[in-house]
C-alpha cells in the first residue's frame, strides 16, 4: 500500500483577514532579526511587542505569509 495516498500530509492554508483602521496598539517602523543555530529572533522597535522568537521552520512560514501580503499590498496600491 502507498503510504501517501493512506495518510496524504495535511496543508491549511492561512487566510487572515482583518480591518486595518481596527488593529489596536502602537506599530513598528523599523525591526532587526538576529539568527543563531536554532532560532530566528525578530527585534522590534515597539514597546508593544519588542521581540519575537521563532524556529526556523515557523520563520520561513512568517516571510511566506508577508510577502502574500506584500504581493496584495502592491496590487491594491502600487509599490511600496
Amino acid at each position: 500500500m502507498n503510504r501517501s495516498a493512506a495518510n496524504p500530509a495535511m496543508s491549511i492554508a492561512l487566510a487572515p483577514q482583518w480591518d486595518e483602521r481596527a488593529l489596536p496598539g502602537p506599530m513598528a517602523t523599523s525591526c532587526a532579526v538576529l539568527r543563531t543555530g536554532d532560532t530566528i529572533t525578530l527585534k522590534f522597535d515597539s514597546e508593544a511587542v519588542p521581540t519575537v522568537i521563532l524556529t526556523p521552520y515557523t520563520a520561513k512560514r512568517l516571510a511566506q505569509l508577508v510577502e502574500r501580503g506584500m504581493q496584495e499590498h502592491t496590487r491594491r496600491y502600487g509599490p511600496v
